[in-house]
């Protein structure tokens, strides 16, 4: 599955926290910003970087779809698949490491 969902309870309290499609999206657009929400900010500088490199790959990939197909269909899927596929790879990245910052917080896998 691309997008697990992911519940964390905090053992000395009664707390829970469940990051499901919605968390994705949000972390797709925020990054950093999801990050931060969520109070890990070494996490967020983190995060920061690596949206920062898929915004660069997304920019090239779309010069490199305007170079090589031009104002064609293709041109436009290939902009739009590089667009959603630096989206996805924002979000998935973001949640992945606020789930490991809640680990080492030390919240566990829901029960």
């Amino acid at each position: 599955m691309v997008l697990p969902t992911y519940r964390l309870d905090k053992l000395d309290s009664d707390e829970s926290v469940v990051i499901d499609h919605w968390s994705y999206f949000w972390a797709a657009l925020g990054g950093p910003f999801y990050l931060l929400s969520r109070g890990f900010y070494r996490l967020a500088a983190v995060m920061a970087a690596i949206t920062l490199a898929l915004a660069v790959l997304a920019f090239l990939g779309l010069l490199i779809s305007v170079q090589l197909f031009d104002a064609s269909i293709a041109g436009m899927v290939a902009m739009l698949a590089s667009i959603a596929g630096a989206l996805l790879l924002n979000g998935i990245a973001a949640v992945q490491l606020a789930y490991r910052g809640y680990l080492r917080s030390g919240w566990k896998m829901g029960y």
